[in-house]
């Protein structure tokens, strides 16, 4: 009787042993993860994946509208066109890994700093999952995006973006993160990085996903230096936006 029970002994030890080990690798996985801020198991926009289109038609969408100006000369971009692009340079953010969190991008020459951070994300069926736009309301109709989740997870409304130097021409485009549903985005600029207060200007557009990313641009007289991204929250549950292809031009 001895040795059945000895082996029953030792098999119960080595379960046990197995199952520390095995957890001991899940909590080492998930620290790993989290010290890479890579995303493995989640598809973007988050909300309506399961039962919405990949991509619609292409429609009329429109114009962004100017607010609160104050006498600010500004001008409105709200369409891709050859002055846009020859008189602004493009943030590059394709070396920044797939499902990175990052609080700053661009370079040496002129930064972008994420008050709020965001999350690297490519385009394709395990990335931004849904069409983004089309011509001429965005440059690109696949491109990576910056989403506004954080390294914790928590998927916030709003971007604040404040610049290492003034611009006078600023723009990106944007996409809400729940499906099938036009929201309005709102985007604030202000001289310095100073309270929401002190807001110069702001500039309202209704975007969309799949489909219905929209550029927003404005080219100004007074520079700034601190732009707040908000996207309407009809739904708790639908919280999130990602932009994408940021241009800039330098006050002189």
């Amino acid at each position: 009787m001895k040795t059945p029970l000895f082996k029953l002994f030792v098999f119960f030890c080595l379960a046990i042993s197995f199952t520390a080990c095995q957890k001991k690798v899940d909590l080492n996985n998930e620290i790993a993860e989290k010290r890479t801020g890579l995303v493995t198991d989640k598809v973007y926009p988050l909300e309506g994946n399961e039962v919405s289109a990949i991509i619609l038609p292409k429609s009329d969408l429109p114009h962004s509208k100017l607010l609160n100006f104050y006498g600010h000369k500004v001008k409105v971009i709200d369409s891709v066109c050859d002055e846009y692009l020859k008189s602004t340079k493009k943030v590059d953010i394709s070396k920044i890994k797939d499902g990175e969190f990052i609080f700053d991008i661009g370079n040496s020459k002129f930064g972008i700093a994420s008050i709020t951070g965001f999350r690297k994300i490519n385009a394709g069926p395990k990335g931004w999952w849904t069409h983004w736009g089309y011509n001429p309301y965005v440059s690109s109709e696949y491109p990576n995006v910056l989403f506004s989740e954080g390294d914790d997870g928590y998927v916030g409304n709003f971007l604040i973006l404040v610049f290492s130097k003034k611009v006078s021409t600023f723009g990106f485009e944007v996409a809400p993160n729940a499906t099938g549903v036009n929201l309005k985005c709102s985007v604030g600029y202000q001289e310095n990085n100073t309270p929401i207060e002190n807001e110069m200007f702001s500039v309202e557009q209704m975007v969309s996903s799949p489909s219905g990313a929209r550029q927003i641009a404005v080219k100004s007289e007074t520079p700034f230096s601190k732009v707040t991204i908000y996207l309407q929250d009809s739904d708790p549950g639908k919280r999130g936006l990602a932009i994408s292809n940021i241009r800039y031009a330098l006050a002189k």
